[in-house]
């Protein structure tokens, strides 16, 4: 388990400008964080909880494209933060 965490880790990293290298602070900055979930009408909203590094997140690919979760009866899954709506 630790080490698909850990490759998972290094694979967001990639994904988020400026943090391409592993370091130890991508859990407290990205990871451990809060969030508020709604299902609704064929959609999954993630609104995570207002953070300093939410706007790198939100800039990034894997957050803006369209997901959809086939175990979830197709529903579209979107993350949004609480400054946003």
């Amino acid at each position: 388990m630790t080490i698909l965490a850990n490759t998972l880790y290094r694979l967001l990293a990639k994904k988020l400008t400026g943090h391409e290298k592993e370091t130890p602070s991508l859990y407290i900055n990205f990871i451990h964080n809060g969030a508020d979930i709604e299902i609704k009408q064929g959609e999954v909203v993630v609104k995570m909880l207002k953070k300093a590094h939410n706007p790198i997140i939100m800039g990034s690919e894997i957050f803006n494209k369209q997901m959809k979760i086939p175990w979830l009866n197709n529903f579209s899954l979107r993350f949004l933060t609480q400054n946003t709506t």
